[in-house]
């Protein structure tokens, strides 16, 4: 089980809602239902808000670190290498980015180590500063669109609507996260 859940999204409240930030919008599902250690901070030298948790299992617990990069998804890769600087203990294999991938219908989600989207910018620029792209992911479905003439940079970019919203918190993020539980 990764230690560190690095959760993929853009800053600022203008993208809180967005599709793109469905790595983000976990993040807080999880520390929404885990018990705290450490509350959310911002790291200067990470530029990532951080918080500690505590997941409990059915047979055990764990203390996790969770970390939301404040770079802008593009440059995603600055917050995950300098924390396996600052780290030393860390290893690639601590780690499990979480992120949307419109290769998957909203409602579908993977936990899988290598494979990622055919595209996302936030994953190429972790796998550019890490040098491997041998981590574990959670992709999570967010394709959904009526219409092929929204382009995949204009969905993303696009708040989930409330329909959405609800599925994501109600469906999507209890199975992920009692599928990360049940690893324990």
């Amino acid at each position: 089980m990764p230690l560190t859940l690095i959760g993929l999204g853009n800053p600022g409240e203008k993208y809180c809602k967005n599709r793109h930030n469905a790595g983000f919008l976990f993040l807080d599902f999880i520390y929404a239902n885990s018990t705290t250690i450490k509350k959310w901070f911002f790291d200067k030298y990470l530029k990532a808000e951080m918080s500690h948790i505590i997941l409990q299992g059915s047979s055990k617990s764990l203390e996790l670190t969770l970390l939301k990069p404040q770079t802008f998804m593009n440059l995603s890769g600055f917050s995950v290498s300098k924390l396996l600087e600052k780290n030393k203990d860390l290893t690639i294999d601590d780690l499990c980015i979480i992120h949307d991938d419109l290769d998957f219908l909203l409602g579908q989600y993977k936990l899988c180590t290598l494979k990622g989207p055919k595209k996302h910018n936030g994953l190429i620029s972790i796998e550019d500063a890490l040098k491997s792209s041998d981590f574990t992911r959670i992709r999570i479905g967010v394709e959904n669109r009526k219409s092929t003439a929204v382009s995949g940079e204009d969905f993303l970019l696009a708040d989930f609507d409330r329909s959405e919203q609800d599925k994501l918190h109600d469906t999507i993020f209890p199975a992920i996260f009692n599928q990360l539980k049940d690893s324990l």
